[in-house]
């Protein structure tokens, strides 16, 4: 008697879109050498489902590339961040 098999298999293929808008902006990323868009470090922390301190924390341990602009705001690497 022979026994039946079934195999399932799933592709999961992910896109993700950031808008760009007010709060985005386009910059030099040093790391990455090459122009990119880096989004405000809230954003940042949403589009990844972490807290703001995991985000600090992969600053800390620099995992991310960053820029502040002159009035103090953080702003991430958005390739940088989709590598994590």
């Amino acid at each position: 008697m022979r026994k039946k098999e079934t195999r399932i298999t799933f592709e999961h293929h992910e896109m993700i879109r950031v808008k760009r808008g007010k709060k985005s902006i386009t910059r030099w990323c040093e790391k990455c050498r090459e122009r990119v868009q880096m989004i405000p470090a809230e954003e940042a922390a949403i589009l990844k489902g972490q807290s703001l301190r995991w985000l600090i924390r992969r600053l800390e341990a620099e995992e991310l590339h960053f820029i502040e602009d002159p009035d103090c705001r953080l702003f991430i690497c958005l390739n940088a961040l989709l590598k994590q």
